[in-house]
């Protein structure tokens, strides 16, 4: 069941994830920039969302997994969700006010506008809301999928959901009105059908209860705590990683804004590939750790590192080197490329450094300590803030990208640093040497020598330079493999023992 759910993770969120960027420059090409800048603020606003969700959705998956065929389980979690329903409800009616009476306000005061009117962004900000608060009910219902360990269907749903999404929006763009009010519209149609949906499913999955199911808060009591933690780690990540976005929201024109989602969303497109990566190892080293097995918990912990250095690692290097071509085959936008290359360049740098520390701190999360996470993302918070506030205007988009790579130094040496004083003691200077430089110089070097010796032989046009990508990638990403000794002597055994 594990391993076919962890496919289904990755197929589903994979695909879902390729269409949604391929269909971004699509939606400029109908809209313009300046819009997409309020797309991204959308997009933006939905990653705050989890914050919101985070406890909710986390106690439902968590105890629906607990699932079995005792009456009173089935009762008891029948309850929890009509108690948690109605809480729900009632945050996505509050939700939907905040923007349908602060709609004005943004549109006038937060945003910077050219080309659309204050009622158009007002109104397609009212609409925003309703699409936000109608997700936050269908997320926790999706909760409930996962949780019951009904993971191929939810993400046979998710595919098809956004590819209808998406799909949907191009026709209504292409053949009724391509303005904004008419692409957040359609989302709040559609919002309403997948939520009416996932609530269906969720009720068809669960065994029938044997009495009433009345609301009870007193289910929710002892998981209090549980989920409030849940919820202060989420917010400090979020405001670690996206305070930048909320700030630049106001600062930048939407016309600038809508490039500097543009290049956020290229530069984080890699980030797909640390997913299914996390999540095959992480369940591995809270076992190790349980059972007491410290040789083993340094094995798994190189491994993973390893491998997330040569893929993710690898696959970052790549499009830092090749960062013109692939945002030339994606938005077929000489200005866009222009604008964006170099922002897309450094927030590349800072991704693959952030990619990098996700196995420590998958480790110390294993090992049950989140202090450390939380001292270095206030750290962050207190840095990032003052120096987007205070430089970005003055130096432009790119010091964003800067400001992005130093907060994430800091997190690679002196969280790493702390991180090796008090767990994996003994293992840091391999973390940095063999499972960080070594395939990552490797990488780096063949793809550099591979380029200097034999583009010239591939020529300038469109399907060499694919070509002659598509051969330094694969020989890069060979040699990165073949430096990591533990990976190559863990796939070498893996192979023997089949």
């Amino acid at each position: 069941m594990f391993k076919i759910n962890l496919i289904a993770n990755y197929l589903g969120q994979g695909l879902s994830a390729i269409i949604g960027f391929l269909l971004i420059p699509v939606y400029i090409s109908y809209l313009g920039i300046e819009a997409y800048g309020v797309i991204g603020f959308f997009a933006l606003i939905q990653v705050w969302m989890s914050f919101w969700e985070a406890g909710f959705a986390t106690i439902l998956n968590k105890e629906f997994s607990k699932i079995s065929s005792l009456i009173d389980n089935i009762n008891y979690l029948r309850t929890l969700l009509r108690s948690i329903e109605l809480i729900s409800i009632i945050i996505a009616l509050i939700i939907m006010s905040l923007f349908y009476y602060s709609s004005g306000w943004l549109s006038k005061e937060w945003f910077s506008t050219e080309s659309f009117s204050h009622e158009t962004l007002s109104n397609a900000l009212a609409l925003m809301g309703i699409v936000f608060a109608l997700k936050f009910i269908e997320n926790l219902y999706k909760s409930v999928i996962i949780g019951l360990q009904k993971q191929v269907l939810l993400n046979i749903i998710n595919f098809f959901m956004n590819m209808i999404r998406g799909v949907g929006a191009i026709i209504i763009l292409a053949t009724i009105s391509n303005d904004l009010y008419s692409f957040f519209l359609w989302h709040v149609v559609f919002s309403v059908f997948s939520l009416v949906l996932t609530a269906y499913v969720v009720y068809k999955l669960l065994p029938r209860s044997t009495k009433t199911i009345k609301i009870s808060f007193d289910t929710l009591s002892p998981l209090k705590l549980f989920g409030g933690g849940v919820v202060l780690i989420t917010l400090l990540n979020l405001l670690a990683v996206q305070s930048d976005k909320i700030i630049l929201s106001k600062l930048l024109t939407l016309s600038e804004y809508g490039y500097y989602s543009l290049a956020v969303t290229a530069a984080t497109v890699i980030n797909m590939l640390l997913g299914p990566i996390v999540q095959a190892f992480f369940p591995k080293m809270c076992q190790t750790i349980a059972e007491d097995h410290d040789g083993n918990i340094s094995r798994i912990y190189h491994i993973s590192a390893q491998i997330v250095s040569v893929v993710f690692g690898g696959a970052a290097i790549f499009l830092i080197f090749n960062t013109k071509l692939f945002l030339l085959l994606w938005t077929k936008d000489a200005l866009i490329v222009q604008r964006i290359s170099t922002l897309v360049q450094l927030l590349l740098v800072a991704n693959l450094i952030n990619g990098l520390i996700w196995i420590p701190f998958q480790a110390q999360l294993a090992y049950g300590w989140t202090s450390l996470i939380i001292k270095s993302h206030v750290t962050v918070i207190v840095l990032t803030i003052p120096c987007i506030l205070y430089l970005t205007p003055i130096f432009g988009l790119n010091m964003a990208g800067f400001i992005s790579i130093l907060l994430n130094i800091f997190y690679f040496t002196v969280t790493i640093h702390y991180m090796h004083k008090k767990i994996m003691r003994t293992e840091k200077f391999e973390w940095y040497l063999n499972d960080v430089a070594t395939p990552i110089v490797a990488f780096g070097f063949t793809l550099y020598c591979f380029s200097l010796f034999f583009s010239e032989y591939f020529g300038s046009s469109n399907i060499g330079q694919i070509i002659f990508a598509f051969l330094s990638f694969s020989i890069s990403l060979m040699v990165s493999f073949c430096c990591c000794k533990r990976l190559r002597v863990e796939s070498i055994n893996a192979l023997k023992n089949r």
